[in-house]
């Protein structure tokens, strides 16, 4: 569910799906959170803390679990 909503944030972005990414993930309950390196992964994300920088792209997503907010933007 997570990586659907990178992929989809990541097209709005106007990014590739095979562009790698810098991934920053807040509020994600904790069911969630224990899949994000997984989710990294899967979506050629580095996984990033601390506050989300300007310029990046953001989206809440309402997961089963609660919502999470995401950002990202292009690696390099």
């Amino acid at each position: 569910e997570l990586a659907r909503a990178v992929q989809e944030l990541r097209r709005e972005a106007g990014l590739e799906l095979d562009d790698r990414i810098e991934l920053w993930v807040s509020g994600a309950p904790a069911a969630v959170a224990r899949f994000l390196p997984q989710v990294a992964t899967d979506t050629l994300a580095e996984l990033r803390d601390g506050e989300i920088p300007q310029g990046a792209h953001r989206a809440t997503v309402a997961l089963d679990a609660g919502p999470a907010t995401i950002a990202l933007r292009r690696l390099g």
